[in-house]
């Protein structure tokens, strides 16, 4: 399955809330519910898919770079950037890992205490470690907002959907300060195979510990690029 580009601008900011059921969601009660259990099948429908990414940072200035994700449920997933970034970002199914070769550098954080860690459940639930904030419907358009619950300082993830077929085309994360991460899909293909140890991670580069991921939010990873907010 191919998809065509999604481009940034053509999707509406949501309004963010504590609760999806306390009114400030567009959509009444039962169709957030609805809505929510389409985004979970969504998501675990998945499987195995390759696609290009292009990721727009914000904080004081903009960053844009390019990129491959491939992605293997349960867990797995590869971010390569493109030159002439030496960045790559690994989920070996535990934790989440990047790599920057310029400075010789690898960082390690638990794939649970990510936002990004969300999308790589298997089965992925909405609910108990996760908080929705927010579900909304626009004109061929789904989107989700959602807190890990037991650390919402560590961003809020946004995911975006087109509804024919209903499949993911973006997701953002919005840290406290209102910094912003953008990734949007494009050219994606779904079905397909990879070598188990593709998704694996071997570096002679002594790991950095993090033990959260407000740690390395402000890690130096914003400019860099991330599935999720990467510092400044």
């Amino acid at each position: 399955m191919i998809l065509g580009a999604f481009t940034v601008a053509e999707i509406p900011q949501a309004v963010a809330s504590t609760d999806p059921l306390a009114g400030r969601s567009a959509l009444p009660s039962w169709k957030i519910w609805e809505t929510l259990a389409q985004v979970e099948s969504s998501l675990n429908r998945v499987g195995t898919m390759r696609a290009r990414f292009l990721q727009i940072s914000r904080n004081n200035s903009m960053n844009v770079s390019k990129g491959t994700i491939f992605l293997s449920q349960p867990g797995r997933m590869r971010l390569e950037y493109d030159p002439p970034s030496h960045v790559m970002i690994v989920s070996n199914g535990w934790h989440l890992i990047y790599h920057d070769a310029d400075l010789e550098q690898t960082s390690y954080i638990r794939l649970d205490a990510t936002p990004a860690g969300v999308m790589l459940q298997t089965p992925v639930h909405l609910k108990d470690d996760v908080t929705v904030t927010d579900a909304r419907r626009m004109p061929g358009t789904v989107e989700a907002s959602l807190l890990l619950t037991q650390d919402p300082s560590a961003g809020e993830l946004s995911l975006l959907f087109g509804e024919r077929p209903f499949t993911l085309k973006q997701w953002r994360i919005k840290d406290l300060k209102g910094q912003i991460i953008t990734v949007s899909l494009y050219a994606v293909k779904t079905g397909l195979t990879f070598d188990p140890d593709f998704f694996k991670f071997q570096s002679q580069d002594p790991p950095t510990p993090h033990t959260s991921w407000g740690a390395l939010w402000h890690a130096d990873w914003h400019q860099k690029g991330l599935i999720a907010c990467q510092g400044h």
